[in-house]
């Protein structure tokens, strides 16, 4: 339990330093959401998150269309 909290706390820390994905990203990623219908409302999405570039992308991109 503890290793999970300390593994949830350094994702936490590494996507507060990683710049904001680009609009360009996050158009496209709105428009594949859409175009195939892999999100509809109140859907709750969980991700798996390794810590690696693209999963801390993938988080980053969801927190922001979440917003």
């Amino acid at each position: 339990m503890i290793e999970d909290k300390n593994k949830e706390q350094s994702i936490i820390e590494s996507l507060e330093k990683t710049n904001l994905p680009s609009k360009t990203l996050l158009s496209l990623t709105a428009q594949a959401i859409h175009q195939f219908s892999l999100i509809q409302e109140n859907d709750r999405v969980a991700v798996g998150c390794s810590g690696g570039k693209d999963s801390l992308a993938l988080i980053a991109i969801l927190n922001q269309l979440q917003k």
